[in-house]
């Protein structure tokens, strides 16, 4: 199995990032402009094979699919047991004080 690279990308300034931002903008708003989104366009985003919460999670934008395939709650089932870990294992805040 060979390694996977990313894409060559342009070496990384401030410039690039708000050239960056300012193609998102244009092509679909300001409303369309995400750290991720951002990211993605800067070569640093997650590589495609590799899901992200926000791609799993997304699977259940459709509840006819969710409801024909139960097995599309795991992402949600797993995000959920991930932050009440968090919740167990992190100090509360007037703790630390």
């Amino acid at each position: 199995m060979t390694a996977r690279r990313r894409p060559e990308t342009r070496p990384l300034t401030l410039e690039t990032a708000v050239l960056a931002a300012v193609e998102v903008i244009e092509a679909d708003g300001v409303g369309a402009l995400t750290m991720r989104r951002l990211a993605g366009r800067l070569g640093l985003g997650v590589m495609e094979p590799l899901p992200s919460w926000g791609n799993l999670l997304r699977g259940l934008e459709d509840f006819s699919a969710v409801s024909t395939n139960p097995w599309r709650l795991s992402p949600l089932i797993l995000l959920v047991l991930v932050v009440i870990c968090f919740q167990l294992i992190l100090p509360a805040p007037e703790e630390i004080a």
